[in-house]
Parts: structure tokens; C-alpha cells; sequence
């Protein structure tokens, strides 16, 4: 199937506080020229009295909630971007030939579930084909083409868990990806340019089979 990601709808999820991330997001869909955008806003959060784990807790949820709200937006395919995305190079593209899968990751991250833990290096990845690599447990929930109705119905409740638990949002997906066709680019097209997470989010993946 061939996708052009400047065609099918794009959602971006964001906060009303994050000014800077929303200039930057502006500027990244002026450059890659999507043409049906939608800007997610997030929940506040009001801080005060909450420890650090609670406040991390609280931030994750309403990221988990926004997604769940972007989610349920239109039919696949569609795109959903955080808004601290940034392109890796200025030699990306926005046309795909994906095989069928449920989804495509057009961002990377370093970290994997390993034993229901997030793990330095631990994502696992095969070879697929055409310069794809399917992906079993990898976090980082930047930057995703949705191509699957089932998938999407999944990643609602995979996020609806997480906010039950109080986990990270990505954890639940990550851990449950095994269970679908997950497919990524080897060099990633977005990475997350939030200062903590750049250079795990610009490190392609090396497949391990």
C-alpha cells in the first residue's frame, strides 16, 4: 500500500503550556507540507502537594489520554506525532509502500520491555523487507502511521491499561506488540528533541535476526 503521509490526516498532540514545541511543530508541518492537521491538547495538571512519582504518574496519564483521543479521530491510515518530534535529517520522504501490517514506526527508541522492565538497548527487531524491521517491544510512542482498524481498537485499550496502572503510556504498547505486525524504518524519519531523549530516539535499530 502506498502511504503519503502529507495526504492522510495528522494529528499532533501537544499542551496548552508547551508554546515552544508548538512553534516548532508549526514549522515542521509548514516543511513536510501535511495538509489535514488536528492539534491534540492535553489535560493540565495541577502540581501542587504531589510528589515527583506523582506528578510523572499524572503526566503520563494525560498523554495516554490524548492519544486515546487522537486515536478515535479517523479511520486508518493516519498519522499521530508528539509534538517534540523533530526530522532526523533533511533527506527524509513522505511517500511509503508499506506492506500490510498494522502499523509503522516512523521514530525509534532505544529502550525495549525486557521482562516487563523499560531496558537500555533492549528493543528486539528482525529483518522484514524494503528497508523495514519488524519490532517487538520497543517504547517511544512518537511518532506512528496507524494502518489497522484491530490495531488501533488495541492501542486504545493497551493505553486505557496503562492509565489504570499508572505506567507509562508507551509500556503497555510496547508490551503487546508482539501480538501484532509492528513494522519500523531502519533509520528513523522522527526522533523526540526534548533534551532526554534525542540520542535514543535518532539510534537506528540493529535486528537481531
Amino acid at each position: 500500500m502506498l502511504v503519503d503521509i502529507k495526504e492522510i490526516p495528522m494529528m499532533w498532540i501537544t499542551h496548552p503550556k508547551s508554546l515552544a514545541y508548538k512553534e516548532s511543530m508549526k514549522d515542521l508541518i509548514t516543511t513536510i507540507g501535511f495538509k489535514n492537521v488536528t492539534e491534540i491538547n492535553g489535560e493540565s495538571i495541577d502540581k501542587e502537594g504531589l510528589s515527583f512519582l506523582d506528578i510523572q504518574n499524572k503526566k503520563t496519564n494525560a498523554v495516554a489520554e490524548a492519544h486515546i483521543k487522537a486515536l478515535k479521530l479517523h479511520e486508518p491510515p493516519f498519522l499521530i506525532l508528539e509534538d517534540d518530534c523533530a526530522i532526523v535529517s533533511g533527506d527524509f520522504k513522505t511517500e511509503f509502500e508499506v506492506p500490510e501490517c498494522d502499523a509503522l514506526y516512523l521514530g525509534s527508541h532505544n529502550y525495549g520491555m525486557v521482562r516487563n522492565t523499560s531496558t537500555r538497548g533492549g528493543t528486539i527487531a528482525s529483518f522484514f523487507d524494503d528497508g523495514y524491521i519488524q519490532v517487538y517491544n520497543m517504547l517511544g510512542i512518537h511518532a506512528i502511521l496507524y494502518l489497522s482498524d484491530e490495531y488501533v481498537k488495541s492501542s486504545i485499550e493497551y493505553l486505557e491499561e496503562c492509565i489504570s496502572e499508572n505506567r507509562y503510556c508507551d509500556e503497555c504498547i510496547a508490551i503487546n506488540m508482539k501480538s501484532h505486525l509492528v513494522l519500523s524504518l531502519q533509520n528513523p524519519m522522527f526522533y523526540q528533541k526534548d533534551g532526554h531523549n534525542d540520542e535514543l530516539t535518532k539510534t537506528s535499530v540493529n535486528p537481531l535476526f
